[in-house]
């Protein structure tokens, strides 16, 4: 008799989650062997060639200067150790919260030809009307800038874990061997850490293919761009989805080849002899240098976006953030939470908070009227006088309890 064995429910739940993400690609894929409609012939002949050369020049870009930033960032944090390196370790994660689209307006704002870098050193060195110091960034070569200031990190966590995970006895025995530290780096150190370096850039590729917001921002033709027009534009999907079918299938050739490059290599180590890399310090001029090269990638991709966008809203008219900012219901709401805020602030001011001996009676004025009244409770739009409520009576009862502290050790001394 045939025995079939119990399905286990538990162990069937990671295949179901499988289906349940290749599903939508076995979708987009099947579309290659169904109809290919008119527009796809306008595509091929027209835009079709500008869709793959501009996504492989992206991407090349993106990958070569990610690689250069991720991977020498991650070697200087690892192995040396400078002035403001622990602060650097963790700051030169800050450029993946910006996003790249965000970057690339502020950087169009900024370096345009009347962009605020422009006009700084127009003033400064009063030069004319149209001089542009800095080049124009609305093109491939600038979309490469953004994206690898903003993803960088991808490579920069990975590598710094790997180069982490390499022991100071591989390096020595490869010193010994004749090799110099520019050499350890090239042929021991980062051979070693490829597969991390490989799935940092992939998640970096991904993301560069897959952005709209900065590649449309600045008129560059992709095979996002192109999937976003096709589908929204001429209202084909059947050819939006041949072409993110294709996007997909240069995807998974580039896996394939990376992969059969190894040629069964093994980077792992099952050596006992590990021991924790030991870290040079760098003073003066080189200090200042590794400082520079870890700064840099921080600057440009969070400091300086940060500044740009917070310049644009001082820049405004900042009257214009008032009542009537809001609509009419939340504008009276808003109007009378304030007032009541203040008034609550006047009340508390009144109470002879320094005139109770044991402060109970304080505490319990203070308590019912800021934490338990519903004057001051829920207020968004004025929660900055509402802090300031809290914070002002939280300062008087802290100055209250120590005199009253105070008075009792007094007391106790006498």
């Amino acid at each position: 008799m045939l025995k079939f064995q119990a399905i286990n429910f538990w162990g069937s739940i990671p295949y179901l989650i499988l289906a349940l993400f290749v599903l939508p690609v076995i979708i987009i894929i099947s579309s290659l062997f169904g109809e290919w409609s008119e527009n796809w012939s306008h595509i091929y002949n027209f835009v079709l060639f500008d869709y793959v050369s501009n996504s492989i020049l992206l991407v090349m870009g993106v990958t070569v200067l990610v690689f250069i930033i991720g991977v020498g960032s991650a070697w200087i944090i690892t192995n040396y150790k400078f002035f403001g390196k622990n602060t650097l370790e963790w700051a030169l994660i800050l450029p993946l919260s910006v996003p790249p689209y965000i970057l690339a307006y502020t950087f169009t704002g900024l370096f345009d030809t009347y962009g605020t870098a422009n006009n700084l050193l127009r003033d400064l060195f009063n030069l004319q009307s149209d001089y542009a110091f800095f080049p124009n960034i609305r093109n491939i070569y600038g979309a490469i800038i953004v994206f690898s200031f903003t993803l960088y990190p991808y490579v920069y966590l990975v590598s710094r874990s790997a180069f982490l995970n390499q022991s100071q006895a591989m390096i020595e025995a490869a010193r010994l061997l004749g090799l110099n530290k520019i050499q350890v780096f090239f042929k021991l150190a980062v051979p070693i850490i490829r597969p991390a370096i490989i799935g940092g850039i992939m998640l970096v590729s991904m993301e560069t293919l897959s952005d709209f917001g900065a590649v449309d921002h600045f008129a560059i033709q992709t095979f996002t761009t192109g999937i976003f027009r096709t589908w929204y534009g001429m209202y084909d999907i059947n050819t939006a989805m041949q072409l993110a079918s294709m996007l997909l299938l240069f995807v998974g050739l580039f896996l394939i080849l990376e992969r059969y490059s190894r040629n069964n290599a093994i980077y792992t180590s099952k050596s006992s002899t590990f021991r924790p890399i030991k870290l040079t310090e760098l003073q003066g001029h080189r200090g200042g240098l590794a400082f520079l090269i870890c700064f840099l990638p921080v600057f440009i991709g969070f400091i300086l976006p940060i500044l740009e966008l917070s310049f644009w809203a001082f820049e405004r008219n900042l009257n214009f953030f008032d009542y009537k900012f809001l609509n009419k219901y939340e504008a009276e709401v808003c109007r009378k939470k304030d007032e009541e805020a203040f008034a609550t602030l006047e009340e508390i001011v009144n109470l002879e908070i320094f005139t109770d001996s044991e402060g109970n009676l304080l505490n319990l004025q203070v308590r019912k009227m800021v934490f338990q009244d519903d004057k001051l409770g829920g207020v968004l739009c004025g929660v900055s006088k509402c802090v300031s409520v809290r914070v002002f009576v939280c300062v008087c009862v802290c100055v209250r309890a120590h005199a009253h502290t105070h008075a009792h050790t007094n007391t106790r001394t006498d």
